[in-house]
């Protein structure tokens, strides 16, 4: 069954090394700035084959700094030569993101509503794993160790149907500890890590045509610890970062530390047991030095006799953008001396990967100078990439921000926007169209609205300042964005005579923006949620947000402060659970109500009730269903009156 495996999984393992000494570490040490020293990019046209283990070890001892032999090498130093102009040279098409999200994931099970809402994503067609999906009539829930099925259509008759325990009694060491789901059709996909002798990332599939009987039916499973996945279509990309912690070849004795490196994977489509990626399949880039591992796999989730594409590459990835055809994968740069003084958060590499029919083939590496933020940062739009870093300093403390276009076919620079905002960084960006929008802040937030109809010649064409700061943007419609944020106030204080100001955060701050002039962006309304302290994870994560806006509803979960002293308490909490509003554009944000799986407000931190704290919400036609750990509520839309709610049983987290 090895075998069998080894011809149907295409792995190829990229070695992604450089030598310490082959260029200055220093900036300016070459006599120029930046964008005065060579690619970093070599062709890949012709990627080189490892083949033996002698070879293997050959090519990291040649590559590892001589100062560093026989230490643990977990971090690297890279030369600061970064251009953006060029890259690799692999043909292929680049992809088209849609505008807006929608539908992405949406299937019914047979005997729910048709009316339904699904996972809040970035990009449309292309589906995002969560903690909680529904089908229209089950709701399949992420609950510590298991996974719950809860028949939730219709609400006045919910109830749970089935449960799949990975725990098994043994807190110690359960199969999996699930992280995200799947659900489409009468599949159902389970993604988490777990740990034996390695950490591991498994996604298992089930056949869920009968949802009080649940069967498993396949198993993947990449080394490493989990990163994020994509589901197009059938298909599930899953992506892993293993983390290699060795000594140098000089200090591997034998074949027992040699396998420690070695990474390994296992499908069960192709036989029961894990396989080492191959020598002979290992190839390498000349011109990289990462020796961390990404595992990329795709499989189609309602066939799990079709073997899955896996991809290994020795170089860890950071942040993920996928469009409808094209992966990205980022991974940062750093600069400093051959002592490991770490100067500057440099550059980002970019690795795009072709994707299609659960295939996974890489085609292009770039670079642009600075960090994203997030995958919001980056963007795939009529042929090109967009990506907005922030470029920090360990020297001088210093921040500036940039936004690069490059051709996604080949990686290279097609035009920029360097220098915004110095002395802040970013918050928040979105990407609308032949529009982009980036938030930054120090002690005022401003929002930049920029033209990017022209990718050759991108343009910031207004700014809005304003007091706070917007860490996620929701498009409204095409004229109007929601920021959701932190409302904040500038103080001024006095230390033995020297002034200074500074912003505390005050509450948290939901604002429409009316961008229709992009040279004049305007705040039109926004409204205070809570005092400081106030926090909601739709803050760090677009998923945590339910929005429609024909049903004119925005609601997301909230725990609420209550200052009981001056601005710098941040006083007690005093309401867990979703809060609900509409939205008029003639009259601005209105609260709906809110609705909390606990009849006690929030104690302190010692005796808070996690097991009660709302983490998601849905609807199924007209009914909102607000998820915890203890529960799944059933209320009217309308009034947010209570229909019905199951308590889960077992383990709470």
């Amino acid at each position: 069954m090895e075998v069998a495996m080894k011809k149907s999984v295409k792995v190829i393992l990229m070695i992604l090394l450089v030598a310490a000494t082959a260029l200055p570490f220093v900036y300016g040490a070459s006599g120029g700035g930046k964008d005065d020293m060579l690619d970093i990019m070599s062709k890949l046209d012709q990627i080189p084959v490892v083949g033996t283990k002698d070879r293997f070890l050959t090519i990291l001892n040649e590559r590892a700094p001589a100062a560093e032999q026989g230490r643990f090498y977990e971090y690297k130093v890279i030369n600061n030569a970064v251009m953006l102009e060029d890259a690799a040279s692999v043909s292929s098409g680049a992809a088209t993101e849609a505008e807006a999200p929608q539908d992405a994931g949406r299937s019914q099970s047979g005997g729910g509503s048709d009316d339904y809402s699904t996972t809040n994503i970035q990009v449309a067609g292309v589906d995002e794993g969560d903690i909680i999906k529904t089908d229209g009539e089950y709701i399949y829930q992420v609950n510590a160790y298991k996974i719950v099925i809860i028949k939730a259509y219709p609400a006045d008759e919910m109830k749970i149907v089935s449960e799949i325990d990975y725990n098994g009694g043994d807190m110690k060491n359960p199969r999996l500890a699930p992280a995200e789901v799947y659900a489409d059709g009468n599949a159902l996909v389970v993604i988490g890590n777990a740990w034996d002798d390695r950490e591991r990332t498994k996604a298992i599939i089930y056949d869920i045509t009968d949802r009080a009987n649940v069967k498993e039916t396949r198993e993947v499973a990449l080394e490493g610890s989990y990163l994020a996945s994509r589901k197009i279509g059938d298909f599930v990309y899953l992506v892993s970062n293993k983390y290699m912690y060795f000594y140098y070849p000089a200090a591997i004795n034998d074949d027992a530390e040699l396998r420690e490196i070695i990474p390994e994977y296992k499908d069960t489509a192709s036989g029961d047991g894990y396989v080492d990626v191959a020598f002979a399949d290992m190839r390498y880039f000349p011109g990289d030095d990462d020796m961390n591992l990404t595992f990329i796999a795709g499989f189609d989730m309602t066939k799990p006799a079709e073997p899955a594409d896996i991809t290994s590459y020795l170089g860890s990835g950071r942040q993920i953008y996928c469009g409808a055809d094209n992966l990205y994968i980022t991974k940062p740069v750093y600069s400093g001396d051959a002592n490991y003084h770490f100067y500057n958060y440099d550059a980002t590499e970019i690795y795009r990967f072709a994707i299609g029919s659960g295939k996974v083939t890489f085609e292009r590496k770039g670079a642009v100078k600075g960090q994203p933020l997030n995958q919001f940062s980056m963007d795939e739009y009529d042929g090109h990439f967009r990506i907005a870093t922030t470029e920090f300093s360990n020297l001088d403390g210093e921040m500036t921000n940039n936004l690069y276009i490059l051709s996604a076919d080949d990686l290279r620079r097609v035009g920029r926007i360097e220098d915004m905002a110095r002395g802040e960084k970013i918050y928040s960006v979105r990407f609308m169209g032949d529009k982009g929008y980036i938030v930054t802040y120090r002690t005022v937030d401003p929002l930049f609205a920029m033209d990017l109809s022209d990718p050759a010649d991108p343009k910031v064409l207004g700014e809005l300042k304003i007091p706070g700061f917007s860490q996620y943007l929701h498009p409204y419609d095409e004229n109007h964005i929601i920021g959701f944020g932190k409302d904040t106030e500038v103080i001024r204080e006095n230390w033995n005579g020297n002034i200074s100001e500074r912003a505390i955060e005050t509450g948290m701050k939901m604002a429409l923006f009316d961008v229709s002039d992009p040279t004049s962006p305007r705040e039109l309304f926004s409204t205070k949620v809570g005092d400081r302290g106030t926090f909601s994870e739709v803050l760090d994560n677009h998923r945590a947000l339910l929005f429609s806006k024909e049903k004119d509803i925005i609601a997301f979960p909230v725990t609420i402060y209550k200052q009981d002293g001056d601005g710098f308490d941040y006083g007690r909490a005093s309401f867990q659970g979703a809060i609900v509003y509409g939205l008029d554009l003639d009259k601005g944000f209105a609260l709906k109500g809110k609705i909390s799986h606990t009849d006690s407000p929030p104690a302190d931190y010692w005796y808070y009730d996690y097991g009660s704290e709302v983490s998601r919400i849905l609807y199924i036609g007209n009914v909102l269903y607000t998820s915890s750990a203890n529960m799944v509520k059933a209320s009217d839309m309308d009034s947010l009156r209570e229909i019905n709610a199951v308590q889960m049983t077992g383990l709470k987290s």
